[in-house]
Parts: C-alpha cells; sequence; structure tokens
C-alpha cells in the first residue's frame, strides 16, 4: 500500500468529512488510431518504421471519476 495512503489520506478524508464534502478519484487517458505498438521488422541496423493502419488520424478522450 502507498505510504502516502496511510499517512497523508487519513486527514484529507477527515477534512472532507467535517466539511460534508466528497473524495472523488478521476483518471483521464486517450486511444489514438494511429497507435503503432507490437513488433516490426527492419534491415540490422536500421530502425524499423511502423505504418499506422488508415489514413486518419482518429482521437478519443476519456475521463472518468468515482466517489468513496
Amino acid at each position: 500500500m502507498p505510504q502516502w495512503l496511510n499517512q497523508e489520506y487519513p486527514a484529507i478524508e477527515r477534512r472532507a468529512k467535517a466539511k460534508s464534502g466528497e473524495i472523488h478519484w478521476s483518471d483521464e487517458t486517450a486511444q489514438v488510431s494511429t497507435d503503432v505498438r507490437g513488433r516490426s521488422h527492419g534491415p540490422r541496423c536500421k530502425t524499423p518504421v511502423a505504418m499506422p493502419v488508415g489514413d486518419t488520424r482518429e482521437k478519443l478522450s476519456m475521463i472518468s471519476r468515482v466517489t468513496n
């Protein structure tokens, strides 16, 4: 368990409770259609070039949030 969770979080939780507040946990990520992870092949001593599939770049951004 992270150290801050045991040391700092209890004080944050008490402060939120004293003010009738909520603690929100959020995260952000994105997916891009030009992502080229994976294996590729190239001649020895030459950096391989990975080509994306398709000719347009599409991006989807996502944000999620939960509370205790």
